[in-house]
């Protein structure tokens, strides 16, 4: 709660954010998480699952790889 306030006052870290995160997560809410990326100014990316972890996920590994390229690329 405070660090979105923080977030909302203007205190954001410095660089590129990507948050990579499924549609269907089983834990964490989607519109939670589109509304974190629009206050941190960050690139939402998306899939579609219902999986928490997509590193424990063998196909949905590369997405991780792909938010690293996608702030290397910007």
């Amino acid at each position: 709660e405070d660090i979105r306030k923080d977030v909302d006052a203007g205190v954001r870290p410095e660089g590129k954010i990507v948050l990579v995160h499924a549609t269907r997560d089983s834990l964490a809410d989607f519109d939670t998480a589109k509304n974190w990326a629009g206050a941190l100014g960050a690139t939402l990316m998306t899939y579609d699952s219902d999986t928490h972890v997509p590193e424990e996920n063998k196909a949905e590994q590369g997405l991780l790889f792909q938010a690293l390229q996608h702030i290397a690329r910007n």
